[in-house]
């Protein structure tokens, strides 16, 4: 399986904790309706799957989000054009 991951870095979440900004963005960045990024990456043929999710944290310091996106073998060539997106 050929996977490509991205990980941000972000402030700080649990004073966020009402809100859950960072819930929302997983929830955004893995969703798969119409015009959805992963809906995009499909329909090109980029992408068999996508999962989003927060990740490790140091207390007080930052938090993590992660994109883990499954390639089609045609996509090895083309992670530059999916970062772009």
């Amino acid at each position: 399986v050929k996977t490509l991951k991205f990980s941000w870095v972000l402030p700080w979440q649990a004073p966020l904790w009402r809100s859950k900004p960072k819930a929302y963005a997983t929830h955004l960045l893995g969703h798969e309706g119409a015009g959805s990024l992963t809906s995009v990456l499909k329909e090109r043929g980029l992408i068999t799957s996508c999962t989003s999710s927060g990740g490790g944290w140091l207390e007080g310091a930052f938090s993590l989000l992660h994109v883990q996106l499954v390639l089609t073998d045609s996509a090895v060539h083309e992670v530059e054009e999916i970062g772009k997106l």
